[in-house]
């Protein structure tokens, strides 16, 4: 059990929470129902019931969360806030910058510094966190702040994301095993290749997918790290041998092989 004990001591409670760099949401945030826990700060609005934040921060705080910390070996310095609120009703007073987007379920501003988790097309009575968001958009802020990787190419970090977030709500070995990728690849089949380089598109959710079965998730992190030291896609070029465009034939290759 030494491995259990040592990632835990990774999430020691001495370490400090994020800055926020806008006053003005900071001052909002101070105003919230905070829950503390040794890995992370959560904030909920007041359109939002307490038991659903807390559900959320109970499900960081269980080692099994922390996945995706331990897959890209992304080291902690800090603590992330979360900010739990309900997209129709906490905009007016909400003291950040807003995504105007009707079907928007969660983002992160890097100027702010703070993973927003909406109960936007959640479903009613709010009962259980959605993971696989709050997975997704704390691949960002690792990225943000562990990692300092603060530009890259969006439909590519998008596709991670949503791949991560997938991988361990379902809490599955690889991501070709998730019920995203076979939703994608079912999608891809039906409505063929329309809009690869969209965020949060099929084919590059596929892809990415694809890219660890064939690579292994060792590539994904080695990439990941090289993106610290130069331009992303040539980090993918260096780690893949391949350009960004390269790999929906990776794709086809899977769809032709079916």
């Amino acid at each position: 059990h030494f491995a259990v004990f040592f990632y835990r001591l990774q999430f020691d409670d001495t370490l400090p929470l994020s800055n926020v760099d806008t006053p003005k949401l900071e001052s909002y945030l101070n105003k919230l129902t905070k829950i503390q826990t040794n890995y992370g700060m959560f904030y909920a609005s007041p359109s939002v019931p307490y038991y659903y934040v807390k559900s959320y921060a109970n499900a960081f705080a269980h080692e099994e969360a922390h996945q995706l910390t331990k897959y890209i070996d992304a080291p902690l310095t800090s603590k992330p806030r979360f900010l739990v609120l309900d997209y129709a009703q906490d905009l007016p007073d909400y003291g950040g910058e807003v995504l105007h987007d009707a079907n928007v379920l969660g983002w992160i501003h890097s100027l702010e510094n703070v993973v927003v988790l909406t109960t936007n097309l959640q479903p009613t009575p709010l009962k259980v966190p959605d993971l696989a968001l709050l997975n997704h958009e704390y691949f960002h802020w690792l990225l943000l702040n562990e990692l300092d990787i603060r530009s890259t190419t969006l439909w590519v970090e998008e596709a991670l994301a949503d791949n991560f977030g997938a991988l361990f709500e379902e809490n599955e070995a690889r991501f070709i095993d998730t019920t995203l990728f076979a939703k994608a690849i079912a999608n891809i089949q039906e409505e063929g290749f329309v809009n690869p380089y969209d965020p949060y598109s099929a084919e590059s959710i596929a892809a990415i997918a694809l890219l660890e079965q064939q690579f292994g998730a060792e590539a994904i992190k080695r990439y990941l790290h090289l993106c610290q030291q130069m331009d992303d896609e040539k980090a993918f070029a260096h780690v893949f041998n391949m350009s960004y465009n390269s790999m929906f034939d990776i794709v086809k290759d899977y769809l032709n092989a079916s």
